[in-house]
């Protein structure tokens, strides 16, 4: 049988819904070497981020001839040799062809396959202890970069991470603080325990990207980004449905 499907505007998008802890990517449209390059650019953004998971959900792609299987036996290698790695769950409709193929695969490379979007993102969560993860959701008043502050200071006493105190005091203090100027909506703040390391997710819903600017030669002052940047291991951004994810992890 001839697998018909709606046609559906080619694309990704990405969301970080809930505690921000599991990110989702979706990939829509026919199947093709542009859909193809444009995922796996979406793909190295989100495993940038270092989330505890990521579901990519693929219920509104197009791919009867199952020409895309390839691809997702190899995030699950990218994913899977990131530092930390990255846990990934694939959402594929049952009545999909790509759907048994990927169930064929799951059997041999260890990969989860799940009907729902819902399911998938499930299943990680319960993968995520509890005890390695902190949210604050705050509006966009003055007190919230205070209160991500205290947020910090918590996770890294109870963590035992103090040597990263600092630089992650400063690091969530600037990106909520811009977040409340230049976003003025609800904000969530996520903090992540990896092994030794400490990732910071703030997000709001502001799809506008920060923007560093380039400092005037011998000016004193400087921007809060570049601040950040100087005391982060890495930082970045995500464009979500949403708004807008960024991302930091403080070097001690």
């Amino acid at each position: 049988m001839i697998e018909q499907r709606p046609a559906v505007r080619a694309g990704i998008s990405i969301d970080s819904a809930e505690d921000g802890a599991v990110i989702v990517l979706v990939v829509r449209g026919s199947w093709n070497a542009a859909l193809r390059t444009e995922t796996f650019a979406a793909l190295q953004r989100c495993l940038a981020a270092h989330p505890a998971g990521l579901v990519v959900d693929l219920t509104g792609l197009d791919d009867p001839g199952v020409l895309s299987l390839p691809a997702w036996a190899e995030v699950h290698e990218v994913s899977a040799a990131v530092d930390p790695p990255v846990r990934v769950a694939i959402c594929a409709s049952p009545e999909m062809a790509l759907a048994h193929r990927l169930q064929e695969a799951a059997n041999r490379r260890h990969l989860p396959v799940f009907a729902k979007p819902r399911q998938a993102w499930s299943a990680l969560n319960n993968l995520i202890p509890a005890a390695d993860r902190r949210v604050l959701h705050t509006p966009a008043v003055v007190h919230a970069p205070g209160r991500a502050r205290r947020l910090i200071d918590s996770a890294c006493r109870t963590w035992d991470l103090q040597p990263l105190l600092f630089n992650a005091r400063l690091i969530v203090s600037e990106l909520v603080a811009n977040a409340v100027r230049h976003a003025g909506t609800d904000i969530r703040v996520t903090v992540l325990r990896q092994g030794g390391r400490l990732q910071m997710m703030v997000a709001d819903a502001d799809p506008r990207l920060p923007w560093m600017p380039t400092p005037e030669p011998g000016a004193r002052l400087i921007s809060g980004l570049h601040m950040v940047q100087a005391v982060a291991a890495g930082w970045g951004t995500i464009a979500t449905t949403g708004g807008k994810l960024v991302w930091a992890a403080p070097r001690e």
